[in-house]
């Protein structure tokens, strides 16, 4: 019975045979990786990018003018209660003038003839979507009270709309290159497996069962696999550097990002090697 060194001995012989092959199939495999990194690391700036957006924007809900305390509190408790409502603060007429007066830089009580705004409340929401944010305007301007519900809601449809084709492009472009990448990989490790041709039939007639070489296979692809994942953290590393440099910004990702990326190496690899087992004829040649 052959144990499982003697396998994984002929997978790592195998990989530093023709170690020019070696290195071009990881570093395919490796860019391919870290395009797919920088695609995850960019949905997940994204998604950073629409958080801090959404707690710098606010909802306003104008109130009636001759509200009550006891309706103005009542709602103010409604909308704590909403899912995502992080602050909600009443601005008073008198307050809403000194404050937008001053943005402006006029008098807009003697430009309006009196003072145009209404008593509001103001929410401050975190991970809401537009779609839902319109469900609960919708609510609230039903209630007692409640004349208008301002929200942005064209902003953070554009913002949503420029996310999903920045999605959308580096998704596609990042899985053309993987699948292409995937084969000239497989192609590579083929290369260097026909290499050892006459190697394998000589351990086939000493009796290597018929799948030794599909395991033989299967660890030299992982192998590869997780040098291209090493190789893959490693730029990833060194754009973080490069953009810290650049920006004066530092941008860090969690410690799972990293492990997903050599893991994934490694997974994607997998049924490589049997294939490539499968496709040497030792018995040509």
């Amino acid at each position: 019975m052959i144990s499982i060194g003697f396998y994984a001995y002929h997978g790592w012989r195998t990989l530093w045979l023709r170690p020019g092959l070696s290195l071009l199939a990881g570093l395919l495999l490796a860019f391919a990786l870290w395009l797919c990194a920088a695609l995850l690391g960019t949905l997940l700036l994204l998604k950073d990018l629409r958080r801090d957006l959404l707690a710098s924007l606010a909802t306003d809900i104008e109130l009636c003018q001759d509200v009550t305390d006891e309706e103005k509190t009542h709602i103010a408790s409604l909308l704590k209660k909403w899912p995502g409502a992080a602050e909600v603060a009443y601005i008073s007429p008198d307050s809403a003038l000194q404050l937008y007066s001053a943005e402006v830089g006029e008098n807009l009580h003697d430009l309006f003839g009196g003072n145009p705004f209404p008593p509001v409340l103001r929410v401050r929401f975190e991970g809401v979507s537009h779609s839902w944010m319109d469900s609960l305007a919708v609510q609230a301007g039903q209630w007692k009270g409640v004349v208008g519900v301002v929200y942005p809601r064209e902003i953070w449809l554009r913002f949503d709309r420029i996310a999903g084709r920045i999605r959308g492009s580096l998704g596609f472009g990042a899985l053309g290159f993987f699948l292409v990448s995937l084969w000239m990989v497989a192609l590579a490790l083929r290369a260097q497996f026909m290499a050892r041709r006459k190697e394998w039939r000589l351990l086939t007639l000493l009796g290597m069962a018929s799948g030794g070489l599909r395991r033989i296979a299967q660890v030299h692809s992982v192998l590869v696999g997780a040098v291209a994942g090493v190789l893959a953290v490693v730029g990833v590393w060194m754009l973080l550097f490069l953009y810290h440099l650049a920006f004066l910004e530092k941008l860090s990702l969690p410690a799972w990002f990293y492990m997903t990326i050599i893991l994934a190496g490694v997974v994607f690899m997998v049924p490589i090697g049997p294939l490539i087992g499968r496709a040497v004829n030792v018995h040509k040649g």
